[in-house]
């Protein structure tokens, strides 16, 4: 809506509201709002990459590289 990028998961209607002009990345199964475990570098990579994509270059989100 302000033109800010959203990123945000793939959980409940958030990949709705957001819409198709933002990063919508995967949150894995295993995690639940009982889940104390913390995620593993692997689990994070696309997170980290589409944030540093954002940070580097805010103003172009629409390349930013979707989840793999």
């Amino acid at each position: 809506m302000n033109g800010i990028p959203a990123l945000c998961s793939d959980r409940g209607a958030l990949p709705e509201v957001v819409g198709d002009r933002n990063l919508v990345l995967p949150i894995p199964q295993r995690f639940t709002p009982a889940t104390r475990a913390i995620p593993t570098p692997e689990e994070t990579e696309d997170w980290l990459a589409a944030l540093v994509a954002l940070w580097d270059s805010p103003d172009d989100a629409e390349s930013v590289p979707q989840c793999s």
